[in-house]
């Protein structure tokens, strides 16, 4: 794949003087240097007639090969560079959404080069996950952190406002069951997060206990939830100005497991 980009606040005159315009035959200058392992052979800057902007124009990532990577393969989109010949793999996983589920290790192998995979049930229970990809390559080895949450299911979400007063979401599974949920204030600054679950007939649910995830910017924390009544929790929460994931769990008293999802816009 190719890739451009915005450059501001440039002074294109001197950017020009000091070799900006030959940027594509310096860049095969460095590549038969020493010096550079560049993954590119050549690009060009190309002023967008606005004031100090120009576009950056990258040509194609190239495998070892010279070939260009293939877009449906794992490998070539993760690195443009050799497979990883690792020892072993396995993949450390932490069930952020089910706290009473111990933590557990998933073993991989490889099915090509550089291409590991696992069937197993620890990913069953509905909800997000911690995960932590280990690849043992001796002096070489690292680990890569992840956060993931499994497929939602389809719902229905409905907002209620009202002058004066946060925000109300109704979020409806296909069997009916719901979450309210709102933010007291729902402004940047400390708040109160309830949720409340209702049955299919709109009764308050009589639940054994919930758990509830925030995910700001792509990174989720557990709220530390108290009850407000058989299916009302409440969590203290310092808002920031963007976009939030609430992930709730709720856990009947027989032991199901109702999840559901909302994303919420919080602003001044």
């Amino acid at each position: 794949p190719s890739m451009q980009f915005h450059v501001q606040g440039v002074d294109l005159g001197k950017a020009m003087e000091a070799g900006l315009g030959q940027l594509s035959e310096k860049m095969t200058e460095a590549l038969e240097g020493d010096d550079y392992e560049l993954t590119r052979s050549g690009g060009a800057t190309i002023p967008t007639g606005r004031p100090g902007e120009a576009i950056g124009a990258m040509t194609r990532i190239a495998r070892p090969d010279g070939d260009p990577p293939d877009g449906t393969h794992p490998v070539d989109l993760t690195e443009a560079g050799e497979p990883v010949n690792a020892g072993a793999v396995h993949l450390e996983l932490n069930p952020l959404s089910n706290p009473q589920t111990q933590s557990s290790t998933i073993e991989l192998e490889e099915v090509e080069a550089g291409v590991y995979e696992a069937t197993a049930p620890n990913i069953s229970n509905p909800g997000r996950y911690g995960a932590t990809v280990v690849v043992e390559d001796g002096a070489a080895s690292f680990e890569v952190p992840l956060e993931f949450s499994t497929k939602l299911t389809e719902f229905t979400v409905r907002t209620s406002e009202t002058e004066g007063q946060p925000t109300l979401y109704t979020v409806v599974n296909a069997d009916g069951q719901q979450l309210q949920l709102y933010a007291d204030p729902d402004a940047p600054g400390r708040s109160e997060l309830h949720l409340t679950f209702y049955d299919s007939a709109g009764q308050e649910l009589a639940l054994d206990d919930i758990v509830a995830i925030a995910v700001y910017e792509d990174s989720g924390a557990n709220l530390a939830t108290r009850r407000f009544g058989p299916g009302h929790f409440v969590a203290d929460i310092t808002l920031k100005e963007g976009d939030y994931l609430f992930d709730a769990v709720a856990i009947t008293e027989d032991q199901q497991r109702l999840r559901f999802a909302v994303e919420v816009n919080i602003s001044q």
